[in-house]
């Protein structure tokens, strides 16, 4: 079973894939104030999309901010997140929780009132929503090919006129938009919108737009997708499947440099960069 990040990872470094995915190493994964942070507001958005028919408009705001920060401050103290304790003060994690707090609240003042009365109030047939919904798909259509891909999308809006839908909208939220990281999150969506349609339910799909949504920097980018764009993505991910599963059995025999490591913008955020090659190098 594949997904998106675990394929992800592999293109990042195949190293960190092989301690990963192969080797199975257990580590304590690192955890910051960012990732904590990102975390948290994820949940939150999930929690509004998946109970929006039980919020009132003119209440939801302050519904959200009084969920975020009790999911923050459990989730703070249940998980004991010992890499926040040793390198963050406890006001440097306060300040933290303020800023994402605020961003979370212009988000539901901006963006999210407004999708809800667009999607649900003014159209005069139906449009529907799946929230944080999981996707399997084969990746190839030939019968002897058991390799599933998994997605898990963020929101999934769908419009449906005459019992047949016919426009779909993938939505998914991130926290920190960097230009560097835009094609990852592109193909991201890509990769959803091959899971979507290899569902019958969306067989008739003629229309595809997706969202990229970064609430910490309220910045958002829209675009229609194309089939030829999603079978490019799709292409790739096959590719990098062939490769992967061909260096695991050179390894399994052996070859211990057949998953080479890749220097990343990540590679600071590691768990296992104790015991990697190119960090013990620096």
């Amino acid at each position: 079973m594949y997904s998106f990040s675990k394929l992800q990872t592999y293109t990042n470094c195949p190293l960190l894939y092989r301690y990963r995915y192969v080797d199975k190493k257990k580590v304590k994964k690192i955890t910051t104030l960012s990732m904590f942070g990102g975390t948290v507001l994820h949940k939150t958005i999930e929690k509004i999309w998946k109970q929006t028919t039980l919020y009132n408009i003119s209440t939801i705001e302050s519904q959200a901010s009084d969920y975020f920060v009790w999911l923050w401050n459990t989730l703070y103290q249940e998980h004991t997140l010992w890499w926040l304790f040793t390198q963050h003060t406890l006001q440097e994690a306060e300040d933290f929780k303020e800023k994402y707090k605020d961003a979370l609240s212009v988000f539901i003042q901006k963006y999210f009132i407004k999708d809800i009365q667009k999607n649900f109030a003014t159209w005069s047939d139906i449009k529907h929503h799946w929230a944080e919904v999981r996707v399997y798909c084969d990746l190839w259509k030939e019968k002897n090919n058991t390799k599933k891909l998994v997605c898990i999308i963020d929101n999934v809006l769908y419009k449906q006129s005459n019992n047949r839908i016919k426009d779909l909208h993938i939505i998914d939220y991130k926290s920190t938009y960097r230009e560097e990281n835009l094609k990852a999150h592109t193909k991201q969506l890509y990769t959803y919108a091959y899971a979507l349609l290899q569902n019958e339910v969306f067989a008739q799909v003629k229309n595809i737009t997706w969202t990229l949504h970064y609430v910490l920097s309220d910045y958002v980018e829209t675009y229609t997708i194309s089939k030829e764009d999603i079978e490019q993505a799709i292409d790739t991910h096959r590719q990098n499947i062939d490769t992967i599963e061909q260096k695991i059995f050179y390894y399994n025999f052996g070859d211990s440099n057949a998953f080479s490591p890749q220097k990343n913008q990540y590679c600071w955020s590691c768990e296992y960069k104790n015991i990697c090659p190119l960090w013990n190098k620096n």
